[in-house]
């Protein structure tokens, strides 16, 4: 999960990439119980870089896919309201 606060954005891409077929092998449960706590956390560390909100962002993004509409709405959508406020305009 370090990669998400890596300085390099190609990194955080190439992530977000192998998570997305991370999410399709290991299913629902890693996605709800181990990836998206994580996920969460970083987003909500407090004085973290847009850069790093975009690549949370985007890390959810990459698994919803495979994510249950369950796991969607109680763990994606209040993030993704949290970040309709951000004050950064591309966030």
């Amino acid at each position: 999960m370090t990669y998400l606060t890596n300085s390099a954005a190609s990194v955080r891409e190439m992530g977000n990439k192998m998570v997305e077929e991370m999410a399709v092998a290991f299913k629902d449960d890693w996605i709800k119980d181990s990836f998206l706590p994580s996920v969460i956390e970083t987003y909500n560390t407090e004085k973290v870089s847009f850069n790093i909100r975009m690549a949370c962002l985007e890390a959810m993004s990459a698994v919803m896919p495979a994510a249950s509409l369950n796991v969607v709405k109680e763990l994606i959508v209040p993030t993704l309201k949290k970040a309709l406020e951000d004050k950064i305009p591309n966030v």
